[in-house]
């Protein structure tokens, strides 16, 4: 993403600002990374070296890419991170030299192929869960990119999932060196649950905590105004 932004230019359009010590505070992460997403298109993908390639897919989806060096982007990375896309595209990121992998799989050169491959342009830790699959928000970019009903929807789940909760730690302190502050202090805590069941069950018991409660907090405040009328009479 550093290549795409410098600090100034982020500052004249009112992304950061620069404090006396010259630390840096982020004023608008999910705007950032809209245009982010928009001009990775236009000014860094086609810079990637982008080659095309056919071969065994249903095989490249069971190799491990922490072997290549390589990660899962577009719409191999959405069947991973949402198990709601059945990929027609297989987008890999790798650095380079790439022949151990072309030849391990039996790649071959063809324009418009369905196995495209690029060069890996990040330096981040790999996700925890998915260790072969490129950052959320590149998969993001990729699969808006293809303009498909399809892509597009799986998008946004992943936006909606991992890149809106996580777009200051994530994307800008890996990658600006960001330190987000802190808008509020309350905690935030996510509960997954197995089932449609499970949820309604969940639903139902913090219901019920939050009622009692509330009845309690009602009590409580009724109870201290009985009092405070009955000594105002007496």
């Amino acid at each position: 993403m550093h290549r795409l932004f410098h600090n100034r230019p982020l500052e004249a359009r009112g992304f950061i600002r620069f404090a006396d010590r010259g630390d840096r505070r982020l004023l608008d992460p999910h705007r950032l990374l809209e245009e982010w997403v928009t001009h990775y298109h236009t000014a860094l993908r086609t810079r990637l070296n982008p080659r095309r390639f056919e071969g065994d897919t249903d095989a490249l989806q069971r190799a491990d890419l922490n072997n290549y060096d390589a990660y899962w982007g577009g719409e191999v990375a959405a069947d991973k991170l949402t198990r709601m896309l059945k990929p027609a595209l297989f987008t890999i990121y790798a650095r380079e030299p790439i022949a151990r992998l072309v030849a391990a799989h039996r790649l071959r050169a063809r324009p418009r192929g369905p196995i495209e491959v690029l060069d890996v342009f990040w330096k981040l830790p790999p996700e925890p869960d998915h260790p072969d699959v490129a950052p959320p928000p590149l998969a993001y970019a990729d699969l808006l990119a293809t303009r498909d009903g399809r892509g597009i929807e799986a998008a946004k789940i992943i936006y909606d999932r991992l890149i809106e909760p996580a777009v200051p730690s994530r994307m800008l302190v890996n990658s600006f060196g960001l330190p987000p502050g802190r808008a509020t202090r309350d905690i935030d805590f996510g509960v997954a649950v197995e089932s449609w069941e499970q949820f309604q069950a969940l639903t139902l018991t913090l219901g019920s905590l939050l009622l009692t409660k509330l009845k309690n907090a009602l009590f409580s405040r009724r109870r201290r105004r009985l009092v405070t009328l009955y000594c105002d009479e007496v």
